[in-house]
């Protein structure tokens, strides 16, 4: 039994809401973020960098709230 990777518009709804504020240092929602990443911007970038980096270390279980 392996466990799947979620994917990155799963792992941004798991997500703690301090967290997404803490990207870009802006007041951005997760809505926001997921269009930063459909347009391949800078913030963008960083949340898939934060998402490989997460799942890198052996796919902790994230807890729905």
């Amino acid at each position: 039994m392996s466990k799947t990777r979620p994917t990155i518009i799963e792992f941004l709804e798991t997500m703690p809401d301090y967290m997404i504020l803490a990207i870009g240092k802006k007041r951005l929602t997760k809505e926001d973020i997921i269009s930063h990443l459909k347009r391949k911007t800078k913030i963008g970038r960083l949340v898939k960098k934060i998402y490989g980096d997460y799942y890198k270390s052996g796919f902790p279980q994230v807890s729905k709230d």
